[in-house]
């Protein structure tokens, strides 16, 4: 939440609330746990919902954001926030639509390619607009309404930024490190869709010749989901892929906490580092 500085007596902009519980519970689906509205009594609790990227389609989130955005002007007008505040975060969020459907698509590129054509940088521009423009957009959105310096919007941007690099990668890890009866993501999803995920693509750097023909075959199509996974496993477990995978996706949330440090200490801002921290807890 943002406290913002256009508030009646520090009650903050009901808008914000919003559209931060609506991206948040999407992306999060169930990690984090609900911090009361502006001016409800009362504890959280968990929230329900879906994993980002495994189980809705970018599109869904998309629409969540366009949901969350229509009563922004309204409510932010009513408390005397600047029309040119509420056109940007506006903005912001169309963008972040706009992003996410770029990055679905990224993703079905990358998945056709296969891991000898999709490489780690097309990977990270891909989690950027899948997964991170979801979180950035909520953020970003909330700065520019909550009237945050240049410094303090820019800092949580990029907190955003880092966060959606490290979702992505920790949900890339989900089917092998925990059941999905606990992750909320099919074991065999990302086989069945032959996508190189972030670990995956870590062993194809890692490993000579036979090491990425394993992969190359294990992802064309030829197998069910199920002896897909059980090959990729192999490979990741023995290639030091699997544990590699987990080191860089918790140095990306910590990278995303580290950001923070710009912004006043706040309750606030230990929910958000609160975030970081759940993003790469999934399972453990």
């Amino acid at each position: 939440r943002v406290a913002s500085r256009y508030s009646r007596g520090g009650a903050g902009v009901p808008a914000v609330s919003g559209v931060h519980g609506c991206v948040l519970e999407g992306a999060l689906g169930g990690a984090v746990p609900r911090a009361p509205a502006v001016g409800a009594q009362g504890g959280g609790g968990r929230s329900g919902g879906c994993r980002c990227g495994s189980r809705r389609h970018a599109a869904d989130e998309g629409a969540a954001l366009h949901g969350a955005s229509r009563g922004v002007p309204a409510e932010c007008a009513a408390l005397g926030v600047p029309d040119a505040a509420v056109l940007a975060a506006v903005r912001v969020l169309a963008r972040a639509g706009e992003d996410m459907c770029r990055g679905q698509v990224l993703e079905s590129v990358l998945a056709a390619a296969g891991p000898r054509g999709c490489g780690l940088d097309a990977y990270r521009e891909m989690a950027s607009l899948k997964t991170g423009a979801l979180l950035r957009g909520a953020c970003r959105a909330g700065a520019l309404l909550s009237a945050a310096t240049p410094e303090e919007t820019d800092a949580v941007t990029a907190f955003a930024e880092h966060v959606g690099l490290s979702f992505q990668m920790y949900d890339d890890l989900l089917p092998y490190l925990a059941d999905s009866s606990v992750t909320g993501k099919p074991a065999t999803s990302d086989a069945a869709n032959l996508r190189p995920t972030f670990p995956v693509l870590l062993a194809y750097g890692m490993g000579g010749p036979a090491v990425r023909r394993r992969l190359e075959v294990a992802l064309g199509g030829g197998s069910s989901p199920e002896a897909t996974f059980a090959e990729l496993h192999d490979v990741l477990v023995a290639t030091g892929a699997l544990e590699l995978a987990q080191v860089q996706s918790r140095a990306e949330a910590e990278r995303a906490k580290a950001r923070l440090a710009a912004l006043p200490r706040s309750e606030a801002v230990d929910v958000l580092a609160a975030v970081a921290d759940l993003t790469v807890r999934w399972g453990a």
